[in-house]
Protein backbone atom coordinates (compact mmCIF):
# COMPACT_ATOMS: atom_id res chain seq x y z
CA UNK A 1 0.00 0.00 0.00
CA UNK A 2 1.30 3.46 -0.91
CA UNK A 3 1.72 6.01 1.85
CA UNK A 4 -0.08 9.33 1.31
CA UNK A 5 2.13 12.43 1.13
CA UNK A 6 2.15 14.76 4.15
CA UNK A 7 -0.22 17.69 3.52
CA UNK A 8 1.43 21.01 4.42
CA UNK A 9 -0.23 24.33 5.20
CA UNK A 10 2.14 27.22 4.58
CA UNK A 11 2.31 30.66 6.17
CA UNK A 12 4.66 33.08 4.44
CA UNK A 13 3.83 31.55 1.08
CA UNK A 14 5.05 34.48 -1.05
CA UNK A 15 8.44 34.91 0.64
CA UNK A 16 11.75 33.33 -0.32
CA UNK A 17 11.46 30.40 2.11
CA UNK A 18 7.78 29.84 1.33
CA UNK A 19 8.57 29.60 -2.36
CA UNK A 20 11.46 27.22 -1.59
CA UNK A 21 9.11 24.94 0.38
CA UNK A 22 6.62 25.01 -2.49
CA UNK A 23 9.30 24.19 -5.09
CA UNK A 24 10.72 21.42 -2.93
CA UNK A 25 7.27 19.91 -2.45
CA UNK A 26 6.86 19.65 -6.21
CA UNK A 27 10.18 17.81 -6.48
CA UNK A 28 9.25 15.43 -3.62
CA UNK A 29 5.51 15.15 -4.23
CA UNK A 30 5.46 11.54 -3.07
CA UNK A 31 6.65 12.68 0.40
CA UNK A 32 4.78 15.94 0.96
CA UNK A 33 2.70 18.55 -0.82
CA UNK A 34 1.62 22.08 -0.03
CA UNK A 35 -2.17 21.87 0.00
CA UNK A 36 -2.98 25.29 1.47
CA UNK A 37 -1.36 28.65 2.07
CA UNK A 38 -2.39 31.74 3.97
CA UNK A 39 -2.73 34.65 1.55
CA UNK A 40 -4.73 37.83 1.18
CA UNK A 41 -5.47 36.83 -2.41
CA UNK A 42 -7.85 33.87 -2.03
CA UNK A 43 -7.44 32.02 -5.29
CA UNK A 44 -5.52 28.91 -6.25
CA UNK A 45 -1.92 28.90 -7.37
CA UNK A 46 -0.40 25.76 -8.86
CA UNK A 47 -2.83 23.46 -7.04
CA UNK A 48 -2.46 25.25 -3.70
CA UNK A 49 -5.62 26.52 -2.06
CA UNK A 50 -5.06 30.08 -0.86
CA UNK A 51 -7.09 31.06 2.20
CA UNK A 52 -7.27 34.11 4.43
CA UNK A 53 -7.39 32.17 7.69
CA UNK A 54 -5.90 28.89 8.86
CA UNK A 55 -9.32 27.71 10.02
CA UNK A 56 -10.48 27.71 6.38
CA UNK A 57 -8.01 24.96 5.47
CA UNK A 58 -7.53 23.01 8.70
CA UNK A 59 -9.18 19.86 7.34
CA UNK A 60 -6.82 19.84 4.34
CA UNK A 61 -3.58 20.11 6.33
CA UNK A 62 -1.54 17.62 8.38
CA UNK A 63 1.09 20.12 9.54
CA UNK A 64 1.59 23.90 9.37
CA UNK A 65 4.93 25.48 8.41
CA UNK A 66 5.46 29.16 9.12
CA UNK A 67 7.92 31.43 7.36
CA UNK A 68 5.88 34.61 7.74
CA UNK A 69 6.45 37.31 10.36
CA UNK A 70 5.82 37.25 14.10
CA UNK A 71 2.76 39.45 13.59
CA UNK A 72 1.48 37.30 10.73
CA UNK A 73 1.80 34.12 12.74
CA UNK A 74 0.21 35.59 15.85
CA UNK A 75 -2.93 36.52 13.87
CA UNK A 76 -3.29 32.85 12.83
CA UNK A 77 -2.07 31.14 15.99
CA UNK A 78 -5.45 30.56 17.64
CA UNK A 79 -6.88 28.91 14.52
CA UNK A 80 -3.79 26.75 14.10
CA UNK A 81 -3.91 25.75 17.76
CA UNK A 82 -7.61 24.89 17.44
CA UNK A 83 -6.86 22.71 14.41
CA UNK A 84 -4.77 20.44 16.66
CA UNK A 85 -2.17 20.15 13.88
CA UNK A 86 1.57 20.51 14.55
CA UNK A 87 3.21 23.85 13.76
CA UNK A 88 6.83 24.32 12.71
CA UNK A 89 7.89 27.96 13.06
CA UNK A 90 10.81 29.05 10.91
CA UNK A 91 10.14 32.76 11.34
CA UNK A 92 12.64 34.92 13.16
CA UNK A 93 12.27 38.20 14.98
CA UNK A 94 10.02 37.17 17.85
CA UNK A 95 10.37 39.36 20.94
CA UNK A 96 10.90 37.46 24.17
CA UNK A 97 7.54 38.81 25.40
CA UNK A 98 5.77 37.25 22.42
CA UNK A 99 7.30 33.86 23.19
CA UNK A 100 6.36 34.05 26.88
CA UNK A 101 2.74 35.11 26.40
CA UNK A 102 0.68 32.85 28.68
CA UNK A 103 -2.21 32.88 26.18
CA UNK A 104 -0.03 31.30 23.49
CA UNK A 105 1.20 27.74 23.63
CA UNK A 106 4.59 28.35 21.99
CA UNK A 107 7.55 26.47 23.35
CA UNK A 108 10.83 27.01 21.50
CA UNK A 109 13.06 24.00 20.97
CA UNK A 110 16.10 26.27 21.30
CA UNK A 111 16.83 29.95 21.61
Amino acid sequence: MSKQPLRVGLLGFSGRMGQAVLASSKADADKYCVTAAISRNQEEVAGVKLVGYAADAASEVDVWIDFSTPEGLLTQLDAISNSKKPLLVGSTGFAKEQMEDDDKDMKPLFE
